[in-house]
């Protein structure tokens, strides 16, 4: 019994740090692509925030987001526009960027509390307001905007859309959850074994955000290993 419950729990780690990492690559893909509408351009990253979060805890979503922001930070070209490094945090819409860490937190939240669906909307929609005030503040101090202007340019004309991201991730998220934990109970038999190794060699316990961003790129492998087909996984 003790080792089936070893088992069990080997695989629910192994696939909360493998949606981790896939999710942090999720948001490396769809955040720098943005629409130019005005000093703050259209983009997908609080989509890629939003499904995060239904695939994962708060936690987790909010580790996912974080492995991100550092990518970025570093240089890597993850941020709105193909652009990186910490200038991009220091300029006017640097706010936005840091206000995606509250915003995870409180949607993340309400989401893991309350399964009514219009309530993880208001969750996510509070989160999304905390994620304005932070990137109005600080675009009104770079860009010496008024409150008034500042949300006429970086809120209002949002709103819309951001609201059709919350809809979208609150149908798609979930189906996407059930079907990836249900691929990840049924054929885990590869990537348990990968993991045992790591284990056996003092890899990992891999449990603190510094262990996560070490695994990201074989947990991003083992995730696949696990979504393969039956018949694939029978092939000689």
């Amino acid at each position: 019994m003790a080792q089936g419950n070893t088992q069990t729990l080997r695989t629910t780690n192994t696939y909360a740090m493998a949606v981790t990492a896939l999710m942090t690559a999720v948001t490396c893909i769809l955040a720098p692509l943005s629409i130019p509408i005005g000093p703050v351009p259209i983009s997908l990253t609080n989509f890629a925030i939003y499904l995060s979060l239904y695939l994962l805890d708060w936690k987790k979503g909010t580790i996912s987001y974080i492995l991100y922001l550092l990518l970025g930070l570093v240089g890597l070209p993850v941020f709105s526009g193909f652009t990186g490094g910490i200038g991009k945090l220091a300029g006017p819409t640097g706010g936005y960027i840091i206000g995606f860490i509250p915003m995870a937190i409180i949607a993340g939240i309400v989401i893991d509390k309350f399964s009514q669906r219009w309530i993880q909307i208001l969750g996510m929609i509070v989160g999304t307001a905390i994620c304005y005030a932070f990137g109005t503040a600080w675009f009104c101090i770079q860009a010496g905007y008024t409150v008034s202007a500042a949300l006429a340019v970086c809120v209002i004309p949002f709103i819309p859309a951001d609201l059709i991201k919350m809809v979208i991730a609150m149908i798609i998220g979930p189906e996407i959850r059930k079907k990836t934990r249900s691929c990840c109970t049924v054929r885990c038999t590869a990537s348990a074994r990968i993991f045992e190794v790591w284990q056996n060699n003092n890899l990992a316990p891999l449990q603190s955000p510094e262990s996560l961003f070490a695994a990201a790129f074989p947990g991003f492998f083992v995730f696949l290993i696990r979504l393969l087909p039956e018949q694939t996984q029978a092939m000689p």
